[in-house]
Parts: structure tokens; sequence; C-alpha cells
């Protein structure tokens, strides 16, 4: 089947836009907090029984934060305490328009929270109360785009030079 160099060649380019396309993250991903994540069947409180009881609730955390997953948090947690506690944004977070998908039984909506102008004011009313099934959503900057872009052109250019180097030592 790989019988030529060019065949091989192909492998590897193959090989490296599957890197750049993402698929690696996805398969060590884990999840935090229970077993049980499927959103249809999982209830949405949890009584959890540690040195004194607390009602949890389930929320997921995308995007640009070091620990993206779902967490199972203490009902009245803050956006705040919920990136906190999924390690933070990364460098590449775009605080000023951190989203929150809220999902109701009849209804849903989309709430745009600008963190950055918490961290510069400090005034805790811009900050929501995260309620049970939501799921907050970093985004990365314009700057995170065109680095994974420019990753992606740079492996493809040594895909290239190997395949040059090759053919010229034959």
């Amino acid at each position: 089947m790989l019988k030529t160099w060019r065949d091989w060649m192909a492998l590897v380019l193959l090989f490296v836009l599957w890197l750049q396309l993402g698929v690696p993250p996805l398969l060590g991903q884990e999840i935090r907090g229970s077993s049980e994540t499927s959103g249809a069947r999982s209830p949405r409180y949890y009584l959890s029984l540690g040195t004194e009881d607390a009602l949890m609730i389930k929320v997921f955390i995308w995007g640009q934060v070091e620990l993206p997953g779902v967490y199972e948090v203490p009902d009245g947690t803050d956006l705040i305490a919920a990136l906190s506690l999924a390690g933070g944004p990364t460098d590449h977070a775009k605080l000023s328009e951190v989203k929150i998908i809220r999902t109701g039984a009849s209804d849903s909506e989309v709430i745009t929270v600008n963190v950055k102008k918490y961290m510069n004011t400090g005034d805790i009313n811009l900050i929501p109360v995260l309620k049970p099934g939501d799921t907050v959503v970093v985004s990365g900057t314009v700057f995170r785009m065109f680095a994974r872009f420019a990753t992606f052109v740079s492996q493809l250019a040594i895909v290239a030079n190997v395949i040059v180097l090759l053919s010229y030592r034959r």
C-alpha cells in the first residue's frame, strides 16, 4: 500500500492535518464531576453529604479555560468562582465577552458578561450567579486564531521541506 516515498509523505501530511484539526485534545479530555453526564437524564440538583450538606448543581465550562469540563458546584456559585474552579482563563481568553447559555423548560437565553470590566472595576453586580445546567463559554481572541493558523502553516512548510529534500536525495 505505501510503496513509494510519496505515499509516505501523503500519510505524514494527513497526520499533520489531523493534528491541526484538534482531534487529539478530544481523545485525552476527561469529564470532571459525576460519571453520569447525559444532560437529558441526569438531575439538575445533587445533594452532597460531606462536612456540611450542600445542594450541588451541574454546570458546563467550555473554551479558553485551563480545565474545561463538567463541574458540580454549590448552588449560588457565581461565574468568577466557576471560572476559578476551571483553573482560570488562558492567556488567549476573550474576557470581555464570556457567554452563559441558560436553557430552561420553556425558553433559553444567552447572557454576555464582561469579566474584564469586573476585573477593572471590582463591581460584583456585573457577575451573575450560575443556575443548574448553565453552559459557560469563554471564547478565544483573534490572536489565538492567528497563532493556530501560523502553527498550521509552519507545519505544512516543514512537511513540504521534507518532501523537497527527499526528492533531491534520489
